[in-house]
């Protein structure tokens, strides 16, 4: 009979596993209980902390008395389990990993290594997460002079078992370390954070950020506790207050803040189940929801939530940096230098190669009266400088309050700022972080980590409205049309400023374009702008979407549109600020907004209204471009432009000649010239920088109907989503379609089976009228989403119809929350009430997808029967709402 002792063995050890789980989880259940019932973040952070401590403790003791007598006699006094990182912090998350340093001597290496071992098998099979090293005490020092995340770990190492006299020999050896090094120690924990803040965004005011590691978040914390260690010689917020670190309020309120990031951070880590630290937009909504967070008028209670987290972390960000920048060592050759090239300006200031400083003996009447701080910024912007972090944070504790009023020297002088370029943005930044701005615009401090809950925008709105400030004086540096139309701006400052107001009427139940109308009458005066400024600044704010509006939803090779556009802008200089700041507009949206494509659009829009204004346009003009669009298609095409492909290149709409490049037109053309009367050709060529799939669809002559739902709607059943589309059909029934889509179902580049075989199956079902989209639909249920799906925002669904801007199609326009699919079901409904589309607009980076169409009935007039209209806008909302409850499978049955 074989020997069963393995087999029992094996069983009592598995039990002993099993049982560690099960306290663990005992455990986590009651710090969850403690959540519930509203225990402060620290307070779950200590609960937890205790817990673990407890269990490793228990985990010790048992593996020690695995060993042999001798070893555990001798193991404590030669060796220590150190809590190092949050461990040693004492404030654990739920489900945080726990960081154990195993120090020994070196007489013990081989005992201690085996007993460690021991150990971390205990704690995986109870299911801790370790993060642990075993290292001598020379070890652990050599280390911590080459790795800073080793060297900040033992900031606040704790003792958990073993040898007292180890663990201090340790604690002492590395605080005199640091304090030997200490500006290399300080240098290295910022650059360390400098690098883990740009992989979180390098923003406070992004919507979906990481608790710990965004800027703002924990980890900034975190670093004032390792610089103040190093310069007071403890992290203890407490302590460095009352070491002078840090001011009174500044030190309430990081506690404030950082005891709000730990309950939302447990909050993460119970709800998943594991270690999580990013809130995303579902966490978002479901804490607004557990939380009771009420909508109000105007703002969302998600939009609520997140302004109170994000008036968190900016103060967190706020504070830290100041600390940083006043307790950071600064060399000899650094200040002797700054002290060599500063000259005194009215006696007062002190201008210098890197800041602006105010003479001691003035500082606090200088920092605490707003003209005299304006004067300080004005020369700051000026000289290309910052102030000082010694000015700044006097200027915080100043609390500066809004004037009913403003002086001439204090509107002067912020007017005159914002005629500057080089250094514009930090030094609004620098003016919002000290309260500055919100003396000079009142209504700035309403959106202080204002945000706005949907999939497009990446930035809270005053986090967006300084990107766009920043975004318009890069422009100096561009050396295309939209770098000389920014140089050629006189009144820099007014565009900059509407800038700054552009979006500060969010947040109310009004169209924000109207409220911001109203706030930049009330801030032009309050700068007292001369009555001409005034409007222009007004104009801008009341209309700053008007350009990207008629750029991607309207036909722009329509000389009607161009005209209308150029009388409401009126003059050169106002439509040079409107390009400059649209452009702004979109490059303060957030990664992935912009693209060549819109900026074609905008500058082309520009050029032509250009010309209007200058009165060089005439109604020739017009032909004129695309004779000469015509004839560079013609040029590339040489020798192939036979009679065949001249008669279909003149058939071609205008709106599809200007709108692409001469060689794509030309390679379409090369294409139809290919084809027998009945072929189709389908091409799919994935774009790596944009990370999409080209598709273009030629055809000869077409014998379904429905041609463009066909499309759409094959798309859409194999999981693509409609990015961008052109769509062109000559006099003589040849159609040209180009279509730019993400495909949802590939991670990176789409491999060429897959776009080969989604054109096949675009070429069968329009080659066949038997064969439906529906069947489609039914035979890639894989690709199909039912019910809501993420985040939406709070614009409702909207058909508008406009039946002015075109003289020959009328113009749907579609507002709705993107979802796969959304393209296809409209496209549909439009067949289905007997509409042909002419033109299609596709734009999937704004409040909403805002989808175009010009489309005419089947005798190829605008409709304008009253009754059909509100017909098919009350189909298509229902088709759009029919989408968002159930999905697309909907469509499928």
């Amino acid at each position: 009979m074989p020997d069963p002792a393995p087999e029992t063995t094996a069983t009592h050890a598995d039990a002993e596993a099993f049982s560690g789980k099960v306290e663990l989880k005992r455990f986590r259940e009651r710090a969850r209980r403690l959540f519930l019932n509203g225990a402060t973040g620290a307070q779950v952070a200590s609960a937890v902390s205790d817990i673990t401590d407890a269990l490793l403790l228990e985990l010790t003791e048992k593996s020690l008395e695995s060993c042999e007598p001798e070893v555990r006699n001798r193991l404590p006094e030669r060796g220590a389990i150190v809590a190092v990182g949050g461990t040693g912090r004492g404030e654990l998350s739920p489900y945080s990993d726990v960081d154990l340093l195993f120090l020994h001597d070196e007489r013990s290496r081989e005992d201690f290594h085996g007993f460690a071992a021991m150990v971390v098998r205990e704690c995986w099979d109870a299911g801790m997460k370790l993060g642990h090293s075993v290292r001598t005490l020379p070890e652990t020092l050599a280390l911590a002079q080459e790795d800073v995340s080793v060297a900040t770990a033992l900031v606040e190492a704790r003792l958990l078992w073993g040898s007292e006299r180890l663990f201090q020999s340790l604690k002492h050896r590395f605080r005199n370390r640091v304090t030997a090094r200490l500006r290399t120690f300080v240098d290295r924990c910022i650059a360390a954070r400098e690098e883990e803040r740009r992989k979180f965004g390098g923003t406070v005011r992004q919507l979906a950020p990481d608790v710990k590691g965004s800027p703002g978040g924990l980890r900034d914390v975190h670093l004032l506790r390792w610089i103040g260690f190093a310069r007071f010689g403890s992290p203890q917020i407490d302590s460095i207050r009352l070491a002078g670190g840090l001011l009174r309020p500044d030190a309430r309120d990081l506690l404030n803040a950082y005891d709000f990031l730990l309950r939302v951070r447990h909050d993460l880590h119970f709800h998943a189940g594991r270690a999580e630290d990013l809130l995303s937009r579902d966490d978002q909504l479901r804490i607004t929801r557990e939380r009771g967070i009420e909508d109000v008028e105007g703002q969302r209670g998600v939009e609520r939530f997140m302004q109170e987290y994000f008036l968190h972390t900016g103060r967190i960000d706020d504070v830290v940096r100041r600390f940083v920048a006043l307790q950071r060592p600064r060399s000899p050759v650094t200040g002797f230098v700054e002290w060599l090239f500063r000259h005194r300006v009215d006696g007062v200031f002190g201008v210098g190669p890197t800041y602006v400083t105010v003479v001691s003996r003035h500082r606090e009447r200088v920092c605490s009266d707003l003209d005299s701080v304006m004067e300080l910024y004005r020369l700051a912007a000026l000289s290309g400088v910052l102030p000082s972090p010694l000015v700044e944070e006097t200027i915080t504790r100043a609390k500066l309050e809004p004037p009913p009023a403003l002086t001439d020297r204090a509107a002067r002088a912020f007017l005159e700022i914002l005629r500057c370029t080089s250094q514009l943005g930090p030094i609004l930044r620098s003016m919002y972080a000290t309260g500055v701005l919100d003396c000079i615009v009142p209504d700035f401090t309403r959106t202080r980590g204002l945000l706005q809950f949907n999939q497009y925008h990446h930035f809270t709105v005053d986090e967006h409205t300084l990107r766009c400030v920043e975004a318009a004086t890069s422009f100096e540096d561009d050396f295309g049309p939209l770098g000389n139309c920014y140089d050629g701006i006189r009144h820099k400052q007014l565009l900059h400023l509407a800038l700054l107001l552009h979006d500060l009427g969010k947040g109310f139940p009004e169209d924000h374009s109207d409220v911001g109308r109203a706030i930049a009458e009330r801030i032009g005066r309050r700068l007292h702008l001369p009555d001409h400024q005034r409007e222009v600044v007004v104009f801008l704010v009341w209309k700053h979407l008007a350009m990207t509006h008629l750029a991607f939803r309207r036909d722009i090779t329509d000389p009607a549109v161009v005209v209308e556009f150029a009388q409401l802008v009126a003059s050169p200089e106002t439509l040079r600020m409107l390009y400059c700041l649209s452009v702004a507009d979109l490059h303060g949206v957030g990664p992935g907004t912009w693209t060549e494509w819109k900026g074609d659009l905008l500058r082309e829009l520009h050029e032509q209204t250009s010309l209007h204004l200058s009165g060089m346009r005439t109604p020739a003009d017009e032909e004129h471009r695309l004779a000469a669009v015509r004839d560079r298609v013609l040029a590339d095409l040489g020798d192939e432009a036979d009679d065949t492909l001249r008669h279909v290149l003149d058939g071609i709409p205008p709106h599809y000649l200007l709108s692409l490049s001469t060689k794509v037109i030309a390679n379409d053309l090369r294409v139809v010239g290919s084809l027998g009367e009945d072929e189709i050709a389908a091409h799919g060529v994935y774009e790596p920088e944009s990370d999409t799939v080209e598709y273009r669809i030629v055809a000869r002559r077409i014998s379904v109907t429905g041609f463009f739902q066909r499309i759409t709607g094959t798309l859409a059943a194999n999981g693509c989503n409609v990015l961008a589309a052109w769509i062109a059909t000559t006099r003589d029934g040849v159609v040209i379609d180009r279509f730019d889509v993400s495909d949802r179902h590939h991670d990176g580049r789409v491999p060429e089976w897959r776009t080969t075989e989604i054109c096949d199956e675009i070429k069968q079902v329009l080659s066949h009228e038997s064969v439906s989209v529906r069947a489609m639909h039914t035979r890639s249920e894989r690709f199909l989403t039912t019910g809501p799906r993420g985040p939406r925002s709070n614009q409702a669904t909207k058909v508008s119809v406009d039946n002015e801007t075109s003289e020959r199609c009328t113009v749907v326009d579609v507002f709705a929350h993107d979802r796969p699919g959304l393209l296809y079901v409209i496209a549909r409904t439009l067949y289905e009430h007997d509409l042909s589309i002419d033109l299609a607009k596709i734009s999937t980076h704004l409040d909403q997808v805002v989808d175009v169409f010009y489309v005419t009935d089947r005798s190829g007039e605008k409709v304008r029967d009253g009754a059909r209209l509100v017909a098919i806008r009350s189909a298509l909302k229902e088709a759009i709402e029919a989408l968002e409850r159930h999905g697309l499978a909907h469509f499928a049955r």
